[in-house]
């Protein structure tokens, strides 16, 4: 009899905790009516997002390329800049040297403009102005007679 009791007691509970299952399951209906109405109104969210992501894939790829051509034309212009600059300083030295190379001739001809100068106003001398010059006094008080004199030494 004990067993009985025993097994009555067990039984008892058992009918208990399906009675507690099954109220648990009838609070669960609603929700999981509620989940499969939001899971039917995300399915074509879920296909619209899908279509936009294909058609942002080629939008990626075509930016990836333009991307990497961007990166080449910097690279060519950064390689050209350098380029440049490299002329520039090269440009630079030789306007250097070009200003060195004008600067030495402009020195260098003075002396020749001078004696063109002097060879322009060369002119023949008649005996007159030769006889006068001879004896008239030439800066520092000299005449051409006593320069000339002075000139061929001690007679």
């Amino acid at each position: 009899m004990e067993a009985q009791q025993r097994t009555e007691q067990q039984i008892a509970q058992l009918v208990g905790a399906q009675q507690h299952t099954e109220q648990q399951v009838a609070q669960l209906i609603p929700q999981v009516a509620q989940l499969t109405q939001q899971v039917a109104q995300l399915i074509p969210q879920v296909a619209q997002l899908t279509q936009q992501v294909a058609q942002l894939i080629p939008q990626v790829a075509q930016l990836t390329q333009q991307v990497a051509q961007l990166t080449q034309q910097v690279a060519q212009l950064t390689e050209g800049q350098l380029r440049a600059e490299r002329q520039i300083v090269r440009l630079q030295d030789d306007v250097g040297e070009l200003k060195g190379i004008v600067s030495n001739s402009a020195t260098a001809t003075v002396p020749l403009r001078i004696f063109l100068a002097c060879l322009r106003r060369m002119h023949t001398v008649t005996d007159d102005e030769l006889w006068h010059s001879w004896k008239r006094p030439w800066p520092g008080g000299r005449s051409l007679k006593t320069v000339w004199m002075r000139s061929r030494g001690p007679t």
